[in-house]
């Protein structure tokens, strides 16, 4: 890596001084909350996208602890499983992120995760959108090999999965945060 690179990911450091009594405070930009979609408050975007992340973390696990038709000896099912692993993961790390958070938000921290929520999401929903299509053509070309119920699971749980992770997208999308410049108190 080079040093430039090395700087730009950690220069939000530069927001942090020493106050009086030698402890850091941040004195940089904040994100401050205006609106949700659909005119949400914060209480009621935070309870959705809760809903919402539980069920399309459950969905991605549960599928992949099914063995229905091609999930196990398939690469064309399983490389989108690793895809939807990955976009769900990284969307739960930017979530949880975004969910600590009150009204107001540290630019670094909204850039890090809110900002990124929506592209987060949608590498699960590319993964979850592979993943069904992929199972399809297996089961197309090699049948269900017994396995008709956890295949039939597993094709339900992908178009959950594709449906939520688009009402995140949705949802993040549509929520409106207004930089503000630097606040002294991080209260």
């Amino acid at each position: 890596m080079d040093k430039e690179n090395k700087k730009s990911k950690k220069a939000y450091l530069r927001d942090f001084k020493p106050d009086v009594n030698g402890k850091y405070t941040y004195q940089g930009s904040y994100f401050i909350f205006k609106s949700g979609a659909k005119s949400m408050n914060l209480t009621l975007l935070k309870r959705n996208l809760l809903l919402f992340t539980s069920i399309l973390v459950i969905s991605t696990i549960s599928g992949g602890l099914l063995e229905g038709a091609g999930i196990t000896n398939s690469f064309y099912v399983i490389l989108p499983y690793i895809i939807e692993v990955g976009g769900t993961g990284t969307y739960l790390w930017a979530f949880i992120q975004f969910y600590k958070q009150g009204e107001r938000i540290r630019e670094y921290i909204y850039k890090a995760s809110f900002e990124k929520m929506p592209i987060r999401v949608m590498v699960g929903f590319v993964g979850g959108t592979m993943g069904l299509v992929g199972n399809l053509i297996y089961v197309i070309l090699n049948g269900f090999e017994g396995k008709i119920l956890a295949t039939v699971i597993y094709l339900v749980l992908k178009v959950l999965v594709m449906a939520v992770a688009f009402n995140i997208k949705n949802l993040v999308g549509n929520t409106t945060y207004e930089k503000n410049g630097s606040l002294e108190s991080d209260n």
